[in-house]
């Protein structure tokens, strides 16, 4: 049987959008701070992290540790899978 998340992980959000987080950043955070507390959670348990396409492709590029992850068990939301 799948271990499935634990009761103490964190959710993280990776917002991938021409602007990246100049343009993005504070909303993205608004927003998941307001989806934390809605749920009855800590906005501490909720993660965005907001870029543009470019760092992605430079992160794949060095074969990140965090973006090989998120490939792994990504969840596409919105948009396209960026591939």
């Amino acid at each position: 049987m799948p271990a499935g998340p634990r009761p103490e992980s964190d959710v993280d959000l990776l917002l991938i959008a021409d602007g990246g987080r100049d343009r993005y950043g504070r909303i993205a955070g608004d927003l998941s701070e307001e989806a934390a507390i809605a749920e009855g959670e800590s906005p501490f348990n909720y993660s965005v992290h907001v870029h543009d396409p470019e760092w992605l492709q430079d992160r794949r590029a060095i074969e990140s540790f965090f973006i090989q992850e998120v490939d792994r068990d990504k969840i596409v939301l919105a948009g396209s899978a960026l591939d």
